[in-house]
């Protein structure tokens, strides 16, 4: 109290029942000495309890005016490495270089001493700051400095050590994934589940899908797909999809092009988010293969068949030339005894059509043994007449006309005429058929002539049923 007197300095009193009191002593004009004592203990108690939080806080805490750090906490002395006596007597440039000599991640000098002045200009502007900083003891801060009135900053240095090694983890394990997913031979799509988007694509599903022409052109970069609408159509069809579970499904290349896949999806997490993965293989190649064996087999079974049937019709064949022989020799017989002239002409019918048949057979039996029948020229108009004439024998019973035009210009071609007039015997024959059941007199036909260029001959069929060109 006596040196409070002698000096005029406020004092700092802490009675026995903790009360606390600033005393000041003011002088009189008179010489007299008024001594003033202000009550602060609840005062006191605010900022003790204020001090107590900030020493105990587990992130660094500082608060600096004029350049300089007035108050901080024991985390803010271990970010520093140094005692609070010599922090708030330090300059805030100096500070700055003590941290920056703890940092791990910068390069150069130069480098740093740029950091210094861009974090120092920011101060002067009384800009908000943030940085996350590694050191050399492997921790990981964040440091916010926050300005606050009267020109001062507070600064806030957290420890997100387990932080960012978890996220550094996280990192680590996502390339290895994108690495171990992008080398398999069959293609995986990793979509996001907040949306339509693709967050990876290994390079064979890239050439599956058509975003790039071979693997050999799949950059280590492009993990991505482009076309929103092959990401839209392959989300769509995993939407229905059980996990896990491999289904068929049809997918769209970035071409537009439609195939059909094998395709699996898996609930994960990729990058911390949820996602699904995609794996599936591109079966067109199946399926076609799948195509082509089933005609052939088919058309094997159908050969079998044609075989049986080429057996049984050989026997009939053959059972059918005994009494064609016998017909044909004894209208030979008849036809050399003398008749009128009307008999002589049909037993001379009876001849021809007997022959015809016996042809027609000879050629059915080549065909069987695989023998096309021996080609020679002959004339198109007389082939076309036979077959008429065979036909007229029964036209009269189906009430059928035939108007046969041939031109007289016809030539000889060279081919086999029996198979040439079976030709003609199944179209008229298949005409008879699809007329159907009807009382009115059906007409059928039939034009030969030679094209334009005089090189073909065509044969020109119609009917009242249908109008087909059928052959040249």
């Amino acid at each position: 109290l006596l040196y409070a007197l002698e000096s005029g300095k406020r004092l700092k009193v802490v009675t026995q029942k903790s009360q606390v009191y600033i005393l000041g002593v003011n002088y009189l004009g008179s010489g007299g000495t008024i001594l003033v004592a202000r009550d602060v203990t609840q005062l006191n108690i605010a900022q003790t309890r204020l001090e107590t939080a900030i020493r105990t806080m587990p992130t660094g805490f500082a608060y600096s005016e004029e350049g300089k750090v007035i108050a901080c906490n024991e985390s803010y002395e271990n970010l520093i490495q140094k005692d609070r006596d010599w922090i708030i007597n330090q300059p805030f440039e100096v500070l700055i270089k003590a941290v920056q000599a703890r940092l791990t991640d910068r390069d150069s000098v130069e480098g740093m001493e740029k950091d210094r002045q861009s974090l120092l200009k920011s101060m002067q502007k009384r800009q908000f700051v943030n940085e996350v900083l590694k050191f050399d003891d492997g921790a990981w801060y964040e440091i916010n400095m926050h300005p606050v009135h009267d020109n001062g900053f507070i600064t806030i240095a957290t420890d997100i050590t387990q932080h960012k090694l978890l996220e550094i983890g996280i990192e680590e394990s996502e390339a290895q994934l994108r690495a171990i997913l992008g080398g398999q031979p069959f293609p995986v799509v990793v979509l996001s589940l907040a949306g339509p988007k693709a967050i990876f694509a290994s390079r064979s599903a890239l050439v599956a899908l058509g975003e790039v022409n071979s693997e050999n052109e799949a950059s280590v970069d492009q993990t991505q797909i482009r076309s929103d609408a092959t990401v839209e159509f392959l989300a769509a069809s995993t939407k229905v999809l059980t996990d896990s579970r491999i289904s068929e499904v049809t997918l769209q290349r970035s071409t537009g092009e439609k195939f059909p896949a094998l395709l699996s999806t898996k609930n994960i997490r990729f990058a911390g988010k949820p996602a699904k993965v995609v794996s599936f293989i591109d079966i067109s190649i199946t399926k076609k293969l799948q195509a082509e064996l089933e005609s052939k087999r088919e058309a094997l079974l159908q050969s079998e068949n044609l075989n049986a049937l080429n057996d049984l019709l050989t026997d009939v064949a053959h059972d059918l030339n005994n009494p064609l022989t016998v017909i044909v020799a004894n209208s030979h017989l008849l036809g050399e005894k003398g008749t009128d002239e009307k008999s002589a002409m049909q037993i001379k019918g009876i001849s021809d059509a007997a022959e015809r048949c016996a042809k027609i057979i000879s050629s059915f039996l080549d065909a069987a043994r695989k023998n096309p029948g021996r080609h020679a020229e002959f004339s198109v108009a007389t082939c076309i007449e036979q077959a008429m004439d065979i036909f007229n024998v029964t036209s009269k019973v189906y009430q059928i006309a035939i108007n046969l035009s041939l031109t007289a210009d016809l030539p000889t071609i060279l081919g086999c005429q029996d198979l040439f007039t079976q030709v003609i015997l199944r179209l008229i024959n298949d005409s008879r058929q699809g007329f159907g059941k009807t009382s009115l007199l059906r007409r059928i036909d039939i034009t030969a002539k030679l094209n334009n260029d005089r090189n073909l001959v065509c044969l020109l069929y119609t009917s009242d049923a249908h109008d087909d060109l059928l052959g040249v």
